[in-house]
């Protein structure tokens, strides 16, 4: 049985190269042979498969994503199960045009997509982005979430490696591992006080109980986000006087330990992201008269 599983694997789909891993899984670039088109293959790597409860919980990501249908979630096309164990076939979501990408494109005849672009990536080769372009990229991602949330998934392990950036730039929600389902069967899968984050970007609660995550979890995550986009800096030495002025308020309030404290939801702290869009367009002076220190914050005349 194992074999004719394995056959029917290769049989379906062309595997090339190991394009990313984490944790628990290893991501090929593949081809599908049926449709010719390229495809992103996730596969637990071999000593997740040994943890019944990872193997569950890779296997209610695929379900989890398969159920959402939104243009910044990446596209879940199928789940199987080899003798090398159970896999995810997703879109493959190829980066922007470079010159560098190009020149390890062509392999033995065949013209491969460009190499898969995270916005981490993106901001350590580039820099961080100005405050209207990272309004603008938060809104979209922010309100990916929202429509996440409102099937019932929240994803819980927002972060710019996270996040990947398609041939025109726009962003791309991957990696739901961590994703909770609210329904009883998630109760199986994250037990009082485990542990579920990514430093500078869980939650706080997901340091002490990963159990007491809500939406308001990946809130946090999208303010994290939001905050190494304008600084180039991991959120964990979040620093205020860093945020532009017209964000702050905001930023602080998506980044309160007290999730409390914080925005109730995703589409609330997009509609806030919304607001500050609008002001700053229509309040940009056409004549600059005033200039801003970058160390002390104080506003000067020119």
């Amino acid at each position: 049985l194992d074999t004719l599983l394995n056959e029917q694997f290769f049989d379906e789909y062309i595997t090339y190269s190991k394009i990313g891993g984490g944790g628990m899984g290893v991501v090929y670039l593949a081809r599908d042979r049926r449709l010719g088109r390229f495809v992103a293959i996730k596969r637990l790597n071999h000593q997740a498969q040994t943890n019944p409860s990872l193997r569950q919980r890779f296997l209610q990501e695929a379900r989890a994503v398969a159920a959402l249908s939104h243009v910044h979630i990446i596209h879940i096309y199928a789940l199987g199960e080899d003798d090398d164990g159970p896999y995810i076939v997703m879109e493959y979501i190829a980066g922007p045009d470079s010159a560098k990408i190009h020149a390890d494109q062509q392999e033995s005849g065949l013209v491969k997509p460009n190499n898969p672009l995270t916005l981490d990536q993106y901001i350590n080769e580039r820099g961080q982005l100005a405050m209207d372009d990272a309004v603008a990229l938060m809104i979209k991602i922010s309100r990916a979430v929202a429509y996440a949330h409102s099937c019932g998934v929240i994803h819980r392990d927002l972060k710019p490696s996270n996040i990947l950036l398609d041939k025109t730039s726009e962003p791309k929600i991957v990696d739901f591992g961590l994703a909770r389902l609210r329904q009883p069967s998630e109760d199986q899968l994250t037990v009082p006080g485990e542990k579920l984050l990514s430093l500078g970007y869980g939650a706080p609660e997901q340091e002490s109980d990963a159990s007491m995550t809500d939406e308001r979890s990946d809130v946090y995550g999208l303010g994290a986000v939001l905050y190494f986009v304008l600084t180039g800096q991991n959120p964990r030495y979040f620093r205020e006087q860093d945020i532009p002025i017209q964000l702050r308020e905001v930023l602080v309030k998506a980044l309160a330990t007290d999730k409390e404290l914080r925005w109730p939801s995703a589409h609330a702290f997009s509609e806030a992201l919304i607001q500050v869009q609008n002001k700053t367009r229509i309040e940009v002076p056409t004549v600059k008269t005033t200039w801003r220190c970058k160390w002390c914050d104080a506003v000067n005349p020119l």
